[in-house]
């Protein structure tokens, strides 16, 4: 991603760096404990949303969480992609996109105006689109069509494959401008993917990106185990 667009950290910025509504919706939705659905078509996602809110859950991922807080807008057709690496043995992965979407037209038989889908492809190129599976389940099934009714889209996936994981929110229709802080017509959102190897743990192998401006990158592995000789490309990026 574009290492400018990060907001700072400063404690002076507190109120600025607070999380959106949507943030905290995804955060909330991400973490919380799903109930069961047994068969009975009383029990539907419509009846019982997405679970049970868990603060206790939210801390305990709070190493394996990356949370997108409104700090990325997309224009009609625009994409944007994040790469995430699984350690084996994780319990699940679980990625979460919600936008506030204007006021629906009334006479309309789809109440949505703007459209944002997630999509998130696995490290053996399984495809799994946001709430495909889960309107009768707990967890994500591959393949389907992506979804254009809803404003909060999930990728539940259980006992993931480790290694690499893509996941993508794309802008399918920007009708009207959701972001109003830029001149052009776009859309914000929020995104949190959870179940993802620790960003805080230092004591493994770890790729840093640092850049003090424009035109400069500087890239640095740190804690390569002994007798390592894997061998990595890094295309050209632009910063």
């Amino acid at each position: 991603r574009d290492l400018h667009s990060f907001p700072t950290r400063r404690s002076s910025d507190l109120f600025e760096n607070r999380p959106h509504m949507t943030t905290t919706k995804a955060m909330l939705i991400n973490t919380a404990r799903q109930y069961p659905f047994p068969g009975n078509q009383n029990f539907t996602r419509y009846n019982q949303g997405w679970g049970w809110p868990s603060v206790q859950d939210l801390y305990d991922l709070r190493d394996k969480i990356h949370i997108v807080n409104e700090w990325d807008v997309l224009a009609h057709l625009e994409r944007k992609a994040y790469w995430f690496y699984v350690a084996p043995g994780e319990a699940q992965l679980r990625a979460t996109m919600t936008y506030a979407d204007p006021e629906g037209t009334v006479p309309s038989t789809i109440h949505r105006i703007n459209d944002l889908h997630l999509k998130v492809t696995a490290p053996a190129g399984t495809v799994y689109w946001g709430n495909q599976g889960l309107l009768t389940g707990t967890h994500s099934t591959p393949g389907g069509t992506p979804n254009v009714i809803d404003s909060v889209e999930n990728v539940f996936v259980k006992s993931p494959a480790a290694g690499l994981w893509l996941v993508e929110v794309s802008a399918a229709e920007v009708n009207q401008d959701g972001h109003v802080q830029t001149p052009r017509k776009d859309v914000d959102y929020a995104l949190v993917v959870s179940g993802i190897g620790s960003g805080r743990d230092r004591s493994r192998t770890a790729l840093d990106l640092a850049s003090t401006g424009r035109g400069d990158l500087t890239v640095t592995l740190r804690n390569l185990p002994a007798g390592w000789h894997e061998g990595w490309k890094i295309g050209r990026a632009h910063v």
